[in-house]
């Protein structure tokens, strides 16, 4: 059986706690979101994923059709769960 690691807990990487691989994908984020959210922090722990998670985050950003304001906002923050199936046909 092959033995995988499994990391109890992530710690947030910050550009001066960076390795050169993590610093990299931290200054692309940087770059394209233009500041450092907690979540790429965390997902740099393995550079492979926040460079998977920009690209994606790109693509969706240029091909949405919506509006650079609207691109992050498509469900109305601070609503109840019940109105939220209302606005969306959920039962």
């Amino acid at each position: 059986m092959t033995q995988h690691f499994v990391a109890k807990t992530l710690c947030a990487v910050t550009l001066d706690t960076a390795n050169a691989d993590q610093k990299a994908v931290l200054d692309a984020a940087l770059k394209q979101v233009g500041f450092i959210p907690n979540m790429h922090a965390n997902m740099v722990n393995v550079p492979g994923v926040l460079t998977s998670y920009l690209h994606g985050y790109s693509a969706f950003r240029q091909n949405s059709g919506l509006s650079p304001g609207r691109a992050g906002s498509r469900v109305p923050r601070h609503q109840p769960a019940e109105r939220l199936h209302v606005l969306y046909g959920r039962t």
